[in-house]
């Protein structure tokens, strides 16, 4: 969504939550810190390894396990505020992101043949690191609640069936328990209620009915015209509201506008450029050896998949499809096959979806961990996609959205990617017009920074198991 306006009244805003995930992540580090301290000293005071604390024990033992954990951390997404709000909720995390940092550091010992930390290190500040944090992190969480006091109360502006639409996403994926919808208002006329939501009047009451309701968040879900609409809050509502919009196709080309002056008068740039010449260069090098440090790590697991796929379902191990790529050239997909032999033999091109039943029991399981992606690594190596970007879509299907999705040529003008935006932020009903709003938040916006960032997020969705 494009936000308008961010901070409501009286509500834990922007700066607010920053400051919240600085001062969680700084405890965090004092603490793992304080924990790694006080393991060297149970070692040391009551099993006897006199002199283990020294610099070189905190070089090699301390300060990377302290790494991995805040690695770990994040991956967990312990400084979500939302997800840990309660004290099981935080100790559950910590124990699942803390049994993952031991598992890093496994992996850290065992790609690098280092024999740095000693078992009994492991396991003491395994139980000493979960007890301060969870004691440190029940005390943000009541500062936290102090802070969070007001709930969003939420407005949907649209049209009917722009926000059924809406609220049907919501009721699948679930909204932040600190948000309350209140109603919708109407572009026009026609219906009392909306999935369940009642609807308050017509846009050309919100202001009232904002007041009179107390709103502090309106989401704009259909087109309007958004200069009257933003100019009329903020000159009959004299207080802050936070207004989202749900992008079209033109705010999404439009992204993030560079400003400009001609004489004295301000000007906004709408012209994309794209990213400089180097970003592709360290995007390649990035893709050549991320793909063959996860090729290296996941080859293990080729074979007792290869078998499983074999003992449980009769066919060939891989499958392949042509897919669209860059500039709308094919090329030939490779991945573990998930269906059943010769699924579209009778029904021809057809979409996945969440609970297909051509799928196998391992094929789900795979599908659910992005195991059956891993041989696409292999397309990333020789050029074809990059780790980031666009999925590539079946060459029958580009032809139908073609037609029908306007602007649906512009996911070609990058490399398709192993995950994008669509997987980190979809779901399997995400619709391919909404994923497309995803490739071109991308493709406008792409930087390395970014590349990273979706990379990190498809980590966590791989280990918790939510992917498309």
């Amino acid at each position: 969504m494009n936000k308008i306006k961010f901070k409501p009244q009286n509500s834990f805003g922007k700066e607010d939550s920053w400051g919240y995930l600085i001062g969680m992540f700084l405890s965090d580090l004092v603490f793992l810190i304080i924990s790694a301290l006080l393991t060297f000293w149970v070692l040391e005071y009551f099993f006897g390894w006199h002199g283990i604390l020294n610099h070189e024990n905190i070089r090699r033992v301390l300060i990377p396990s302290v790494i991995f954990y805040l690695i770990s951390f994040y991956l967990f997404d312990l400084y979500n505020y939302s997800l840990y709000e309660s004290k099981i909720e935080i100790l559950a995390g910590l124990i699942k992101a803390s049994a993952f940092s031991v598992l890093l550091l496994a992996a850290y010992e065992f790609l690098f043949r280092l024999s740095v930390f000693p078992r009994s290190y492991v396991v003491i500040n395994f139980f000493v690191s979960i007890f301060l944090l969870y004691f440190v992190r029940t005390l943000w969480l009541n500062r936290f609640k102090k802070l969070k006091a007001v709930v969003d109360r939420v407005l949907f502006v649209g049209t009917p069936d722009d926000i059924s639409s809406a609220l049907k996403s919501i009721k699948n994926d679930g909204l932040k328990r600190d948000c309350h919808i209140v109603g919708a208002v109407l572009s026009h006329n026609g219906v009392d209620e909306i999935e369940g939501v009642p609807v308050l009047g017509e846009i050309s009451d919100v202001h009232s009915i904002i007041e009179k309701n107390n709103i502090n968040r309106v989401i704009v879900v259909s087109p309007i015209n958004y200069r009257e609409f933003v100019e009329k809050l903020h000159g009959e509502i004299n207080r802050d509201i936070r207004i989202e919009i749900v992008p079209g196709i033109y705010e999404i080309l439009i992204g993030r506008p560079d400003y400009a002056l001609i004489a004295d008068i301000p000007l906004i740039k709408i012209v994309r450029e794209g990213p400089p010449n180097w970003y592709f260069l360290i995007k390649r090098v990035m893709d050549i050896v991320v793909s063959l440090l996860l090729l290296i790590l996941t080859l293990p697991l080729w074979i007792p998949i290869a078998i499983v796929i074999k003992i449980t379902s009769p066919g060939p191990v891989f499958y392949k499809q042509k897919r669209v790529g860059k500039d709308g050239r094919t090329f030939t997909l490779w991945k573990f096959r998930t269906m059943i032999n010769d699924a579209e033999k009778l029904t021809g091109p057809t979409l996945a979806n969440k609970n297909d039943s051509r799928v196998t029991p391992i094929g789900r399981f795979l599908r659910k961990y992005r195991i059956d992606e891993l041989p696409q690594l292999l397309m990333v190596l020789k050029g074809d996609m990059s780790l980031v970007g666009p999925r590539p879509e079946r060459v029958e299907f580009v032809e139908i959205y073609k037609k029908k999705i306007p602007f649906y040529n512009e996911r070609h003008k990058v490399k398709p990617g192993v995950t994008g935006l669509a997987q980190v932020w979809g779901n399997y009903s995400t619709s391919p017009a909404i994923k497309l709003k995803y490739d071109l938040i991308y493709i406008y916006n792409r930087s390395i920074l970014l590349d990273i960032e979706i990379l990190l997020k498809t980590a966590k969705v791989v280990l918790k198991g939510t992917g498309i």
